[in-house]
């Protein structure tokens, strides 16, 4: 499960004045705000017009499936450090001052040690994009991306030195955990990334479609073993298709 820790700040900074509950409301609501903030700055930093970063900056941040998410799932609202990584790295590449260029090399590594505390699935999601990223520049600009990876090779290696000190807490503790519990593997296809896409949702039943809500309703109410069905299928959602 997702720690959560970075709630740790706002909610320290809300609390000596509001309620626990409050203090909660108010953290989602900043951290929404925070993902508008971030996306529209990254869009007009790459030069898109005012109206695109706007419209693209509310669609990003109250997109359905975050929406949907924050009934109960507080950690998927750190969504905010997806366009914040990728302004930071923007940033770097394009700064020419050495020391400008050593802050930001110690907050990106802080930006990436927040994505990992606060959703491990954003983390990996972060990890992917930036190793796609750079895969991509080394084939298709090979010389270049060569010449900015020596050029900044100290850079690279002060950000891991940092982020390798900020994690250690964390991979301290999976030590432990490995070191006491073990190692647990999901058996069979348990968690699998084909049966969480959206586009697979259409095809296998799952609760979350609205066809298949439809049929369930419809069934259940002709008969009373067919309404044993519906209530399976509308309070199993471990069985079937799941948007995580």
């Amino acid at each position: 499960n997702d720690p959560g820790t970075i709630y740790v700040a706002t909610f320290a900074l809300f609390r000596p004045i509001f309620t626990i509950y409050q203090s909660m409301l108010l953290s989602v609501q900043f951290f929404v705000f925070a993902a508008s903030v971030t996306m529209y700055a990254l869009l007009k930093y790459l030069k898109m017009s005012t109206w695109v970063a706007v419209i693209f900056s509310l669609v990003f941040s109250y997109m359905p499936y975050i929406s949907h998410r924050m009934q109960g799932h507080y950690t998927y609202l750190v969504h905010f450090l997806f366009p914040l990584t990728y302004l930071l790295i923007h940033i770097f590449f394009r700064m020419t001052s050495w020391w400008k260029k050593m802050i930001v090399s110690c907050l990106i590594p802080l930006t990436l040690t927040l994505t990992l505390y606060g959703n491990f699935y954003y983390f990996i999601m972060i990890g992917i994009a930036i190793s796609f990223y750079v895969v991509w520049h080394f084939i298709t600009e090979p010389r270049l991306t060569w010449k900015l990876f020596v050029k900044n090779i100290f850079h690279f290696l002060f950000m891991f030195s940092i982020f390798l000190l900020l994690m250690w807490p964390w991979l301290k503790a999976v030590q432990n955990v490995i070191l006491f519990d073990g190692m647990n593997s999901t058996i069979g296809y348990g968690g699998a990334m084909q049966y969480s896409a959206d586009v697979f949702g259409w095809f296998i039943p799952n609760q979350y479609n609205y066809i298949y809500q439809a049929v369930a309703h419809i069934f259940g109410s002709v008969s009373p073993k067919l309404a044993l069905f519906k209530q399976y299928f509308l309070n199993s959602w471990d069985r079937f298709v799941y948007q995580g």
